[in-house]
């Protein structure tokens, strides 16, 4: 049977959850309870809560949608899963056939992949192609079905679907015409439909949770699979009405309706649940159980809870606040994402202070992409216990980092900057045996013995440049090793030895050339095409080469490991033909940029995460950041050949309502305060920006109720004076910050001096031009160095990734004193070009 729960908090539907389980009678403890979710926050929020509720909480699977059904399809014997038709297969398959294909109907295709960059334009292109092909099989399986048929369905671009179906056709003939996932789903339908009983094969019950939009197929499964077992549905509505006919303006205009009547925000952010609650109207449901709960309850709400309120009546109320400003709705415009975090670290600190009862765990903040946060999360909540969800391996793990900035510096020039930053990571220079000590000799020999980029000679012929070895990590490595060995002046064998190398620096140089070893065998090696099998092979060894295995990196280890391994086993197989460096590692990069782990969700900390779908998780406390203009929602884009675009229907995923309905759902997620930030001031001339139009549609709301002066405008610095004055309405709660403000406030201050102290008075009887020089260019800096021996940066600025071609001013008149003093000319030259200080075509 199906039974539907309906309610406008989470905590309702939760409630709700553990009476059905709770009614369970002599349960088999070794039947697992199943539960249909969408994220894995959503897995952690029902773990906890039911582990609460009950003494023993055990054997419970946790699953989505797809992975469900194909277990319910094991158990009936269907067989002939739709593991072939995956996204990821597709795509190398798709680049496979495109290698090949011919005629007229493909002469769109041929003309976009041929040319310069082929190789990259058609996995590009298989990548897209298979994606929209992962779509067509659940969204539009009629089409499909036609292609299969040699019949076409698009009226507007029939060009692209001619090529697609016989791509499709192609592809289906590969793989051996198996079940695709919209037939595999189809015949699960069918099977579900039947009066057989499967008494014992099925869970006896299901309960699904968070879902509030789905392919019309999957609720088609899960109707049929009620005939079978329970299915309990638990969906949070923002109302309490039927209100999928509360259409946005633009749409009641085509269809007439001026009538005006409903909710603004159900209108322009619930399409979704418009679509979904349509959808529902289909199903035949056994029985509903409603929960809703009025946030206002009679007494005198505040803003938030009227707007919840009224969310839940479906029309906004005529309730008129009294004051222009509420608490419980806070809009901040701040002038950069790091302005963001210190605002709302102090609001963070004022509710602490405010509420003794407040704890971090009820606090949340979100963003729609965490990750552009997350390097200044740790810098400013240092001293406040968090954790950050929702990021993607190639940044919280160090090896898949490490790894990733070693395949950008292989298909790159190989310049110094960039080489020795991969050096310098803790994953990797002990592994050549190098102490931290030895890094800034490491930069200091590079520099000096005049390395800028380039493996060798024979690289930068590779590359369509001259075949000159000046300059190169090759020519540089032969100079350091050759003035360890020996101690002259004089070129041996053309190579000029460095003359700064001591004995006791054996093993960092020894380091540093096994290193550089390393990377040139690399670049011959990616220089050349291989297919996955064996790209991965060569990766594994690479791997072994620059990382030290060990407790502190086994994790992230095994982690970069299962990536690579799946080039080889899960698609080595698929695709036979060989394929770039650039193919594979933007490939690389994909597959560590597309998982997200969830694993700093709620750990008891203050969580940060990432705004993504289905995840209406109820806090005190629910703060958003970065909802500028042009970042959320945002856009649908469509390549042109995807055919999705031709026609919406219901159920169809939209990038841009996922993102109106996840506002909506943080809305009724908040129970005491709802935080919005935004960059809403310009950084450089200080002019006004506009918010996120969700966040616009929020405010105009906001008026109707008379509070006009919801967004707050934070000054540039944290140490401005409206910090600390009353008027002002601001405030902080940062010490430091308030004393310099205090500093600055002072009426009467003395001029200070930027330097305290003696040093020894000398009168040197010779000046060279270099120190003077050096003296009038940077008066503070000479004096810091060269009087006070203090060097507070390493003096690598100066040196650019490229060979010198025009000296400046002091350089000229050096290398002009060395050839002047010299009595040798051109050795002396010769001596000057080995060493990289000659300019670069200078006669």
């Amino acid at each position: 049977m199906f039974y539907l729960h309906l309610s406008n908090k989470t905590e309702n539907l939760l409630r709700q959850l553990t009476e059905v389980l709770s009614l369970v009678e002599n349960r088999d403890p070794f039947q697992p309870e199943f539960f249909l979710i969408q994220s894995q926050g959503m897995e952690r929020m029902l773990s906890q809560s039911l582990s609460q509720r009950f003494v023993s909480w055990c054997n419970y699977e946790y699953m989505l949608p797809t992975r469900f059904f194909a277990l319910v399809a094991d158990r009936l014997g269907l067989e002939g899963g739709p593991e072939k038709y995956a996204r990821e297969k597709l795509c190398w398959r798709l680049e496979e056939i495109l290698r090949t294909v011919s005629g007229e109907e493909f002469s769109a295709l041929q003309s976009y992949v041929g040319g310069e960059g082929s190789d990259m334009k058609r996995y590009q292109l298989a990548v897209q192609l298979a994606y929209v092909f992962d779509q067509y099989q659940i969204m539009r399986l009629a089409m499909v079905d036609g292609w299969e048929q040699n019949r076409l369905s698009s009226r507007n671009n029939r060009s692209a679907e001619i090529y697609q179906m016989k791509l499709w056709n192609r592809l289906r003939a590969d793989i051996g015409h198996s079940r695709h996932r919209g037939v595999f789903l189809r015949d699960l339908l069918m099977l579900l439909r039947k009066s057989k009983s499967f008494e014992g094969l099925l869970p006896k019950r299901l309960s699904v949770f968070g879902l509030h939009s789905m392919p019309p197929v999957f609720l088609e499964c899960l109707q049929a699979l009620s005939a079978h077992c329970d299915v309990h549905f638990y969906l949070l509505s923002p109302c309490q009405n039927y209100w999928a006919d509360q259409l946005t303006e633009k749409s009641a205009l085509k269809q007439g309706d001026s009538s005006g009547v409903g909710h603004p925000l159900l209108k322009s952010l619930g399409q979704q649940g418009r679509e979904f609650q349509n959808m529902l109207l289909d199903v035949n449901i056994s029985e509903e159980f409603k929960s809703f709960e009025d946030p206002a309850n009679g007494n005198d709400p505040d803003l938030l809870q009227q707007i919840q309120s009224d969310l839940l009546r479906g029309e906004p109320g005529s309730h008129y606040l009294t004051a222009e400003t509420d608490e419980s709705l806070t809009i901040v415009s701040a002038h950069s994402p790091h302005r963001e975090l210190m605002i709302l670290r102090d609001r963070i600190l004022y509710w602490l202070d405010r509420d003794a009862t407040l704890e971090l765990k009820d606090i949340v903040v979100m963003a729609p992409e965490i990750q552009s946060y997350s390097a200044l999360i740790p810098a400013l909540f240092h001293d406040i216990p968090h954790s950050i969800a929702d990021r993607n391996p190639a940044f919280s793990n160090s090896c898949i980092t490490a790894f990733l900035q070693f395949l950008q510096v292989c298909g790159g020039r190989f310049g110094w900057a960039e080489v020795l930053d991969l050096l310098e990571r803790e994953e990797i220079y002990p592994r050549f045996e190098i102490a931290e000590s030895d890094l800034a000799q490491i930069r200091h020999w590079v520099l000096s013995s005049g390395i800028r980029w380039g493996v060798s000679a024979e690289h930068k012929q590779a590359m369509g440049l001259p075949g000159r070895s000046e300059c190169t990590w090759r020519s540089g490595l032969d100079r350091l090793l050759m003035g360890y060995a020996i101690t002259t002046d004089e070129s041996v064998c053309g190579v000029l030895p460095y003359g700064d190398i001591e004995g006791g620096m054996a093993a960092p140089l020894g380091g540093l050339s096994y290193f550089c070893e390393i990377l040139e065998r690399a670049e011959r090696d990616f220089a050349k095409n291989h297919s996955l099998l064996q790209w991965s092979e060569i990766f594994f060894n690479y791997i072994d080469k620059l990382f030290v295995t060990g407790s502190e990196t086994a994790d992230n280890l095994v982690e970069l490991y299962k990536i690579i391994a799946d080039i080889g086993q899960e698609y080595g197989e698929l695709h036979t033909a060989a394929v770039s460096f650039d193919v594979i590692s933007a490939w690389v990069k994909a597959a560590t940029s597309e998982k997200k782990s969830s694993s700093g969700f709620l750990r008891g900390q203050l969580t940060f995460c990432s705004m993504l779908p289905m995840r209406s998780i109820p806090f005190k406390k629910v703060c958003l950041l970065g909802l500028n203009d042009t970042v959320f929602p945002k856009n649908d884009v469509h390549p042109p050949f995807d055919l999705l675009g031709d026609q919406f229907l219901e159920g169809d995923r939209s990038r841009r309502s996922d993102d109106r309905y996840q506002f909506l759902e943080a809305i009724l997620s908040a129970r005491e305060n709802l935080y919005i930030s935004y960059v809403g001031q310009s950084i450089r001339n200080n002019d006004t920006l506009p918010p996120s139009v969700v966040v616009s549609e929020l405010i105009e709301l906001c008026q109707l109720y008379g509070c006009k002066n919801l967004t707050e405008e934070h000054p540039l610095h944290g140490f401005s004076s409206k910090y600390y004055t009353k008027q002002s309405g601001l405030f902080s709660y940062n010490a430091e910050l308030a004393g310099v403000a205090a500093g600055i406030l002072e009426s009467s201050r003395e001029e200070y001096p930027w330097w305290y102290g003696s040093v020894p008075q000398e009168d040197p009887a010779r000046v060279t031009i270099e120190e003077l020089f050096s003296f009038y260019s940077h008066p503070q800096k000479y004096f810091v160095r060269k009087i006070l021996g203090v060097y507070l940066d390493s003096g690598t600025d100066d040196y650019g990734e490229h060979e010198p071609f025009v000296l400046d001013s002091l350089q000229s008149y050096l290398i002009d004193q060395h050839l002047v003093q010299s009595t040798d000319t051109t050795h002396q030259l010769q001596k000057m070009q080995l060493s990289g200080q000659w300019p670069l075509g200078a006669p």
